[in-house]
């Protein structure tokens, strides 16, 4: 029985009854950048409460024509706002509602409400004035408030509650638009990193690399760090004393890829 060798990224061996084509190497190839947000994200929610559906209807398209009034005063050329997401149905006021119902009591509390996500982006952000940066948020935030809009995540009290991994709403972020090219250039390095580990087991091992059998992606979590430096950033934004320098609102990227090769004699 021929038996074949299946090396790891960890380079451990695993010997198995299948031919030495049939097998193969698998590694895996990883690569991080660093780069300088070019814009930042600001979530309200818009929303409208009544009991029956047509007032609910009313009364949000009242509080998002207010809203965005209120945001075009102050929208200049380096603003975007976007409405997105759809909620309809029962909510906060509407769970009470019922509650109140079940209990024989009055029925009068709203039952109803839409809302919708809405996103203003500040597309040009400079660096080298963090100031500036913060001072043009906390306009956009209190526009957004005095208009009557929540901060995504339920208002002022949730601003730090930055998310992980998309687990909840972020009020703020700093982001990079260009994600897209970034992540192209940074996944055709770990790419070119995992056939070099690749090619470097099969030399070692007096085997003949070959063509690619399969590529995946490996997920990569965010870290401790890039969540704590944006709860500092907010920190600072709201009544906080600490200096931020341009360098620790870098956002990093990185891809890792886990790649199997055929190989032969």
């Amino acid at each position: 029985m021929r038996r074949f060798m299946i090396l790891t990224a960890c380079l451990a061996l695993w010997n198995a009854p299948l031919s030495a084509q049939e097998g193969g190497v698998s590694v895996t190839g990883s690569a991080t950048t660093m780069v300088d947000p070019d814009a930042v994200k600001i979530q309200f929610r818009i929303s409208g409460d009544a009991d029956e559906a047509k007032d609910a209807v009313t009364t949000y398209l009242k509080n998002e024509a207010r809203l965005l009034e209120a945001l075009e005063k102050i929208k200049k050329e380096d603003l975007e706002v976007q409405i997105g997401g759809l909620t309809f149905g029962a909510g906060a006021s509407g769970s009470m509602a019922q509650m109140i119902r079940m209990q024989g009591g009055d029925e009068g509390a709203a039952a109803l409400t839409i809302a919708r996500e809405c996103t203003v982006t500040i597309t040009r952000i400079d660096l080298a004035n963090l100031k500036g940066i913060y001072d043009r948020i906390a306009e956009v935030i209190d526009t957004g408030k005095e208009a009557g809009a929540e901060l995504a995540g339920g208002g002022a009290e949730n601003i730090f509650a930055i998310s992980r991994g998309g687990t909840g709403p972020t009020p703020v972020e700093f982001v990079v638009t260009k994600m897209d090219e970034v992540r192209a250039k940074v996944s055709a390095e770990a790419l070119a990193n995992a056939k070099k580990n690749a090619e470097q087991i099969a030399t070692q091992m007096g085997f003949r690399l070959g063509k690619v059998l399969s590529v995946s992606d490996i997920p990569v979590a965010a870290g401790e760090g890039d969540v704590n430096a944006q709860m500092k950033v907010m920190m600072m934004m709201f009544g906080g004393t600490e200096q931020k320098k341009p360098e620790s609102l870098k956002v990093e990227v990185s891809v890792t890829y886990s790649v199997r090769y055929a190989i032969g004699e």
